[in-house]
């Protein structure tokens, strides 16, 4: 991760990690795992469970992506064929990915934008989040805010990518 933001490049990280993300509350090591994943500007598309059982639900198949802004389908494809669903991600392309361009949209993960991040989610009202009883749809809710964060404190900037690169 940190090689594809030195070289200011966008990135997917997928697969079966076997790390339930559900559990990032109640477990350290995930939640070590989540804050790593975040600090270096990923996020996931999936936030479903993938994984189901009479008597747990799982989030253990995960994709990142640092691309966020840029329209997105991704989902968890629900089968009896094998233990674990399907997850997929597609991204729409803008016509500029296959034209050559000497632009280049990045963010800049600087300690003042770290510092603002980290205010924003200090100063963020998650308290209706904390009495939603459906862990799903609090984590999603939980992202929503976390997003609004990474936005306003990682903003798209358009640098020029000179020829040689």
């Amino acid at each position: 991760m940190n090689i594809i933001n030195n070289e200011h490049k966008y990135g997917v990280i997928m697969g079966d990690m076997n790390v339930d993300l559900l559990k990032f509350w109640s477990h350290p090591k995930t939640d070590e795992h989540l804050k790593s994943i975040f600090s270096h500007g990923f996020l996931p598309v999936i936030t479903k469970p993938t994984r189901l059982t009479p008597s747990s639900a799982n989030l253990i198949d995960y994709i990142y992506t640092n691309n966020i802004p840029n329209p997105t389908e991704a989902d968890v494809i629900v089968t009896d064929v094998t233990y674990h669903f399907g997850s997929f991600y597609a991204q729409k392309c803008k016509s500029t990915c296959t034209q050559k361009s000497n632009h280049r949209q990045i963010r800049y993960y600087s300690e003042a934008n770290i510092n603002r991040i980290k205010n924003y989610l200090k100063e963020a009202d998650i308290s209706n989040i904390l009495n939603i009883d459906c862990p799903e749809i609090a984590y999603d809710e939980l992202m929503k805010v976390y997003r609004i964060a990474f936005e306003k404190s990682f903003p798209l900037r358009s640098v020029k990518i000179h020829k040689n690169t």
